[in-house]
């Protein structure tokens, strides 16, 4: 993965001059000597490696994004570029073979910043009707709208045999297409897979352009082609991890399968056949240790129970999600993968919500929805907005949500709060005010109650000084301490 210095040199995970080298004691390995596939194998079979790869992913991609056209006015319908998009992102193209479905772009952006975030990068492949072979640049000439656009698909790092540059990097050679690309990949050796009934895959590699790819990497490291994957930091904690957990279960497992030994209970016990009789005890002791066999048997013999001893792995687990929860930003709640198996303050919840938010604008705007929708627009398969090629935003839903229990407790605090407006109003109160002291919406003009809507600015914004709001707020009081007499 990500290239380091010399580790000697620096002296990471070296003392005493470079002769103790930790790693090495500790059974680390070295990260440069990682693949893609030892990084996807660990996302894919590790518990705390997958919530850590694919928590963000589910959070950034939980609704899809709200693409614009700048050049539409508030009111108007949507124009021909937003619909465009739309269909894509609903998957609902009208697709030549009526039997083929296709995913919508937001399930296909997803699944490639999945298959991005453990190594160095990842591929979002556009497959075109555009009459040319995958080797070729895209022939925008051939394509008009979305309709064009046959399918999607999407590879990881592991999926690149190699790739040939646009040119010579020192004479800065353009690429055959014309585009200056000096020292960038212009031609991508993948491997397509196709799936067989059997359960087995049949693998074919295919040279691809440039232009019918999305080279998407999360955090940039040496270039802008290769990035940094997000296990590569905690490697040797996710290791620790399986030795904690690993470990704890074999002492448990040992102690649940119990083990005897036979021993001499003086010495000449044995008698004078005593290699054989060694030798039989020896073929009991491997059938006890690779097999079901638990007991071995002799005469003149001391019987000794063989038990190991079980350790409460806690407190080590919980000091490795301490860890990871510092490098990764994950709350513990989210990367112990149960809503009750950690709870976090609503500060935690609100700082990991916030970090989403960020990344939806940082990572998955900038590196997936704008280069995406920019070489569609480019290439025919969206109309080009009315404001100009570039002239759309992309905006995000609020990842901000009420769980279940505060959801109910605010239905709670509402009904509670209009019972007490009704009490204030019956006994005389104004009842503009007492729904303001409250913090609802007062009635409608024309006099209809309506549902009590909750205004937060409304709430934030009281004004204690207005006499009116101070006599709601004292008829409120005396109702609710009359209703805690009763």
């Amino acid at each position: 993965m990500a290239q380091f210095g010399i580790r000697g040199a620096l002296g990471v995970g070296r003392s005493h001059r470079g002769r103790r080298d930790y790693w090495d004691v500790f059974g680390y390995p070295d990260p440069r000597n990682q693949s893609a596939e030892d990084y996807e194998l660990r996302a894919r079979v590790q518990p705390e490696a997958r919530i850590i790869t694919e928590a963000p992913v589910r959070a950034t991609w939980k609704r899809p994004p709200i693409i614009r056209d700048t050049g539409r006015a508030d009111g108007d319908d949507p124009t021909q570029f937003e619909q465009d998009v739309q269909q894509l992102l609903d998957g609902s193209t009208e697709d030549r073979d009526p039997n083929a479905e296709r995913a919508g772009l937001n399930t296909y952006w997803s699944w490639a910043d999945r298959a991005q975030r453990p190594v160095q990068y990842g591929l979002l492949f556009t497959g075109y009707r555009d009459g040319r072979k995958m080797s070729q640049p895209v022939n925008a000439n051939n394509i008009n709208g979305p309709d064009d656009i046959a399918y999607c698909n999407v590879f990881s790092q592991s999926d690149v045999t190699n790739w040939a540059v646009a040119g010579d990097f020192d004479k800065g050679e353009p690429a055959r297409d014309g585009i200056e690309r000096p020292d960038k990949p212009i031609l991508y050796e993948i491997t397509f897979e196709t799936s067989k009934p059997d359960g087995s895959i049949d693998e074919d590699k295919r040279i691809v352009h440039y232009s019918r790819l999305q080279h998407i990497i999360e955090r940039p490291d040496r270039s802008e082609y290769l990035g940094e994957g997000c296990l590569e930091p905690i490697l040797h904690a996710l290791i620790d991890f399986e030795k904690v957990r690993g470990s704890s279960a074999e002492a448990h497992y040992g102690n649940v399968d119990r083990k005897f030994i036979g021993m001499g209970s003086e010495e000449g016990s044995l008698g004078s056949d005593r290699e054989e009789v060694i030798e039989q005890f020896d073929e009991q002791m491997r059938e006890m240790t690779d097999g079901m066999r638990t007991t071995a048997y002799g005469e003149n013999l001391d019987i000794k129970e063989i038990s190991g001893e079980s350790v409460d792995p806690s407190p080590l687990l919980d000091s490795l999600y301490d860890t990871l929860a510092g490098v990764s930003q994950q709350p513990q709640r989210i990367m112990k993968g149960s809503e009750r198996g950690e709870l976090a303050s609503s500060q935690d919840e609100s700082n990991w919500l916030s970090r989403m938010s960020e990344r939806q604008e940082q990572v998955a705007a900038k590196r997936f929805v704008i280069p995406t929708i920019d070489d569609y627009i480019a290439y025919g398969a969206v109309a080009e907005p009315e404001g100009g090629p570039s002239g759309y935003l992309v905006n995000w839903r609020s990842l901000f949500e009420l769980t279940d229990l505060e959801k109910a407790e605010m239905t709670h605090t509402l009904s509670q709060a209009l019972k007490n407006i009704h009490d204030t109003v019956a006994m005389g109160a104004d009842e503009e005010a007492a729904y303001r002291a409250v913090g609802l919406s007062p009635p409608d003009a024309d006099g209809e109650r309506g549902s009590g809507r909750f205004d937060r600015d409304m709430a934030y914004n009281i004004d204690e000084d207005d006499p009116e709001v101070q006599a709601a707020f004292d008829a409120i009081q005396s109702t609710n301490e009359g209703q805690t007499d009763d």
